[in-house]
């Protein structure tokens, strides 16, 4: 069972990863849109990462950074979690914590004008 639920998730992985590499979100209109950067203006700590991945599986590190930092920076540790998650880093309230107060704080932070004075977007 375990083996055809990795199995599995990694199709789902390269068929996702397949659509955003072909078709950019930028020019298509079918990706979901964000409810909270539609009612209020201002971008969620996920806003931008959609774009930010089409960026990445092209090569563009640079532009990738610039429409969601924490989620390029968030892919490796998140890989290396889910590799060795039963070893490596067990789900504890401490790393829970870290996680939602690094999204609270990026998400306050990218609302501000000092961001995007130092990080314009694309």
């Amino acid at each position: 069972m375990k083996r055809q639920a990795i199995l599995a998730s990694a199709v789902l992985a390269t068929a996702i990863a397949a659509v955003v590499f072909l078709f950019d979100p930028v020019r298509s209109s079918f990706y979901p849109v964000c409810i909270f950067h539609r009612l209020t203006g201002l971008d969620c700590p996920i806003c931008g990462a959609t774009r930010a991945l089409h960026a990445l599986l092209h090569g563009e590190l640079r532009e990738a950074f610039a429409f969601n930092p924490l989620f390029v920076l968030s892919l490796p540790l998140t890989g290396l979690a889910v590799a060795f998650r039963e070893k490596w880093l067990p789900l504890k309230p401490l790393w829970i914590c870290i996680v939602v107060t690094t999204l609270m704080a990026f998400w306050i932070v990218r609302n501000t004008s000092a961001y995007h004075t130092m990080l314009p977007p694309p």
